[in-house]
C-alpha cells in the first residue's frame, strides 16, 4: 500500500488534536480536569496508534493498529457528544470537529480494509 494516504492519515490526525486541544483550553476550570483530559487523552491515543500504524508499514500488525485507532477515535467521539450536550462545545465547534472525526475514521476504516 502506498504510504501517502499514511501520511495524510496521520496529518489530519495531528491537525484534529490540535482543534480538539484549542477546544478544551476554553472548557471551564472543573472540567479542565475532568472531560477535558478524557478527550486529550483519546486525542493522544488515537494520534499515537495511527503513529505506530504508520511507521510499522504493511504486516499484519499494521491492520490491528487501524482497528484501535478506530476504537480511541469511537472514545473520542462519545467525549465530544458529551462535551456539546453539556454545553462546553457549541453546535457549530462539535460539528466541526465530529466531521473531521468521521473522515479520519472513514480512511482508518478504508485502510483496515486493504491490509
Amino acid at each position: 500500500m502506498d504510504e501517502i494516504p499514511n501520511l495524510d492519515l496521520l496529518q489530519r490526525a495531528f491537525q484534529l488534536s490540535k482543534g480538539l486541544h484549542a477546544a478544551t483550553r476554553c472548557f471551564p476550570r472543573d472540567e479542565r480536569s475532568k472531560l477535558a483530559v478524557r478527550i486529550n487523552r483519546a486525542t493522544a491515543s488515537l494520534r499515537a496508534t495511527i503513529a505506530a500504524a504508520c511507521a510499522q508499514g504493511d504486516g499484519a500488525g499494521t491492520a490491528t493498529h487501524f482497528r484501535a485507532a478506530s476504537a480511541a477515535a469511537g472514545d473520542l467521539e462519545t467525549h465530544l457528544m458529551l462535551a456539546r450536550d453539556l454545553g462546553l462545545l457549541s453546535d457549530e465547534a462539535h460539528a466541526r470537529l465530529a466531521n473531521d472525526l468521521a473522515a479520519l475514521r472513514g480512511m482508518l476504516a478504508e485502510l483496515t480494509l486493504y491490509r
